[in-house]
C-alpha cells in the first residue's frame, strides 16, 4: 500500500489524484489530521486514516499494511524536526518499506533557516536505516500568486534575491514527480534536486521542471 501524509493539503491531494491514475484506489492510504477533510476521497474507495504528527503513539497503527510512505514535510516551522521524528519512527516500527520525503533544494548546504527543519529530517532518515528518497524541492510557482496584487498595481514584482536564481515547478509537477519515485519499485536510496532548464527525465512529468539526481 502506499501512504500519503498531509492528505488533504495541496500536495497531498494532488498526489493523490495522480496516484489514482496509476493504482486501486484501496491500494492508497490518506494519512490525515481531520478524516471528514478527505470524505471525496474516501467515497473513490481511498483507505483513509487519522494521523497526527503531535500524537506519536497512535502513528504506528496507522501505518498499518503500508509499504512506501510519502511524508509531506508539516507546516508547523520549529516543531517539524519532531513531528518528523516521530512519523519516521512509527514507520520503522509498522515495517514501512520505503520513505520519500519532500525537502528543500540543496537541504545539506543551504542557509535558508527554512532548511535547518529538512536537514534535521534528512538525518533522521538517513539514521532511521529506512531505505529513503529525498525529494529536494523548490519554490512552488503558486506561491507568486501572493505577490500578484502588489506587482500588478506597482507594475513590478519586487523581492529580495539580487542576481540570485529561482528553480521554481508548480505543485502538480512536484506531485508527478513523487508519485513516480514512490511507484517506480526502486528500493535504493536516492535524492533529487530541481533544475527548471531540464525538461525529459521523467518522460511522465508535466512540463517544465522535472526531478533529475542532485548529484548529475
Amino acid at each position: 500500500m502506499y501512504a500519503i501524509t498531509g492528505a488533504s493539503g495541496q500536495l497531498g491531494r494532488l498526489v493523490i489524484a495522480s496516484l489514482l491514475e496509476r493504482i486501486d484506489a484501496a491500494s492508497i492510504v490518506a494519512l490525515v489530521r481531520d478524516p471528514a477533510k478527505v470524505g471525496d476521497l474516501a467515497a473513490r474507495g481511498v483507505v483513509v486514516r487519522a494521523f497526527d504528527y503531535n500524537a506519536p503513539a497512535t502513528l504506528a497503527p496507522a501505518l498499518d499494511g503500508v509499504d512506501r510512505l510519502l511524508l509531506i514535510s508539516s507546516s508547523e516551522l520549529g516543531a517539524r524536526p519532531a513531528q518528523h521524528q516521530a512519523v519516521i519512527d512509527a514507520a520503522k516500527a509498522a515495517g514501512v518499506g520505503y520513505i520519500a520525503y519532500t525537502s528543500i533544494l540543496r537541504a545539506d548546504t543551504n542557509p535558508m533557516i527554512l532548511a535547518s527543519d529538512h536537514r534535521a529530517t534528512e538525518a533522521a532518515i538517513k539514521a532511521s536505516g529506512l531505505p529513503y528518497a529525498f525529494l529536494r524541492n523548490g519554490w512552488y510557482t503558486e506561491n507568486y500568486i501572493m505577490s500578484a496584487g502588489p506587482a500588478i498595481e506597482h507594475g513590478a514584482f519586487l523581492g529580495s534575491a539580487g542576481t540570485g536564481r529561482i528553480s521554481n515547478a508548480s505543485r502538480a509537477n512536484y506531485a508527478a514527480a513523487a508519485v513516480a519515485v514512490l511507484t517506480d519499485g526502486s528500493a535504493g536510496s536516492r535524492t533529487f534536486g530541481w533544475r527548471a532548464k531540464v525538461r525529459s527525465f521523467w518522460p511522465t512529468l508535466p512540463k517544465p521542471s522535472p526531478a533529475v539526481p542532485a548529484n548529475r
